[in-house]
């Protein structure tokens, strides 16, 4: 469809220099999509702690790059919400969130534009905020995620 088409056109243009793993995460929300014959449905990710950004690019109906007024404090909200859409199993006793361990994924199966597109968007946008912080470290446990 349409809107995948576009989608992941967005996520690949102008990012052939951000390496491997952000090819590879591209391809695997890719193939949660085709494996859901890139259903849309009204499940999303809960809207709490999610970067602005995200609910002004969906008022734009998903197109170009919202602006980023303190890139910093959008890698941080990223990372929070990141965590908070994870089941609550992954989280470490220090925060952090582990890549070991089984137990309940239903709360990340959520294909469509409401789901993963989201969460790959903000890391496309952090990327070009031009602060790396964590974001290497983010894509590998998105990655991570999108394997299981």
């Amino acid at each position: 469809p349409k809107w995948a088409r576009e989608a992941r056109a967005s996520l690949r243009n102008g990012t052939e220099e951000w390496g491997e793993d952000w090819c590879k995460v591209i391809g695997l929300w890719w193939a949660l999509e085709k494996s859901t014959r890139f259903s849309s449905s009204n499940k999303a990710f809960p809207a709490t702690g999610r970067p602005e950004e995200v609910k002004n690019w969906v008022k734009c109906a998903r197109k170009g790059t919202p602006t980023m007024k303190k890139p910093e404090e959008f890698a941080s909200a990223w990372e929070g919400w990141w965590k908070a859409i994870n089941p609550e199993w992954r989280v470490a006793a220090d925060g952090t969130l582990k890549q070991s361990g089984e137990g309940e994924w239903s709360t990340m199966e959520v294909p469509g534009v409401n789901g993963f597109l989201s969460v790959l968007m903000c890391l496309r946008w952090w990327k070009e905020g031009g602060v790396n912080g964590d974001w290497t470290a983010c894509v590998a446990d998105v990655t991570w995620v999108l394997e299981r």
